[in-house]
């Protein structure tokens, strides 16, 4: 049985109210993201599945080039659009991940950060970016593997381990998927977020959102049942301590040259 999808074009009207973390959080992410995809030096970037665009813009902002995102939700397009204004060099194009509209070989480097739990063809997909990167060029996922997400502080939440267990590819399953498709020199790193936390009433604030995927897919009589025994799950783990992020895994292949 497929996992269950999220509906991204019902929640674009309030996704980056709701899941933004303030600009420091993506700043603090952005020097891993240049770092693992090899983004400083690159010219053709495709961000795939840019979605508002929160990384997008920083992309595009950071390396001073044109930067391409890619979303199957027009409405998130939309906010992206509004996001970067007339002082962004961005350009903003609907289509799906599975089946990218572009010609061969149109871009030197490629990004998918937090997307690759929404792909259903993971084979397809990796063979699709083969495709449209140039010799030389690479891919980079931004994803948790399994012992993060076991880790992280949400996980505390029914319902949302064994979601997000069926939802996310392991890592070496991902990379797996890169060498069958023809990438070389393909492998991972774990990082953090060292200057990032939350205190638990932030943490409640972003859970009443419903600020991951996973959230929006309870009913909302599952929801409130699981958000009390979360919420004391969180008091007694934290009780008014700091809580941390969890670590994210950057997966990266080369296309050979």
């Amino acid at each position: 049985m497929r996992p269950p999808k999220s509906d991204y074009e019902d929640i674009s009207h309030y996704y980056d109210t709701v899941r933004g973390f303030g600009p420091d959080y993506y700043r603090g992410w952005m020097d891993h993201i240049f770092r693992h995809g090899d983004l400083e030096d690159r010219q053709r970037v495709l961000d795939i599945g840019c979605g508002t665009g929160r990384y997008t813009v920083l992309m595009q902002q950071r390396s001073g080039r044109p930067v391409v995102g890619l979303d199957l939700a027009a409405g998130m397009l939309a906010k992206a659009r509004a996001k970067a204004g007339d002082d962004v060099d961005l350009r903003l194009v609907r289509g799906d991940a599975e089946r990218m509209p572009f010609k061969d070989g149109s871009f030197d480097a490629a990004t998918l950060i937090l997307v690759v739990h929404h792909i259903e063809d993971l084979q397809g997909m990796a063979d699709g970016i083969l495709r449209v990167l140039s010799p030389g060029g690479r891919v980079m996922f931004m994803t948790r593997d399994h012992d993060e997400i076991e880790a992280s502080y949400i996980a505390m939440f029914p319902g949302v381990l064994e979601i997000d267990l069926a939802r996310f590819p392991r890592v070496d399953r991902l990379e797996a998927v890169l060498d069958e498709a023809g990438f070389t020199d393909v492998g991972h790193d774990r990082e953090v977020n060292p200057g990032f936390s939350m205190d638990r009433e932030q943490v409640m604030d972003k859970v009443d959102g419903r600020f991951i995927s996973t959230l929006t897919l309870m009913s909302d009589e599952e929801f409130l049942e699981a958000r009390e025994v979360f919420s004391s799950r969180l008091e007694e783990r934290f009780g008014d301590g700091p809580i941390p992020t969890a670590s994210f895994t950057f997966v990266h292949g080369d296309v050979p040259p």
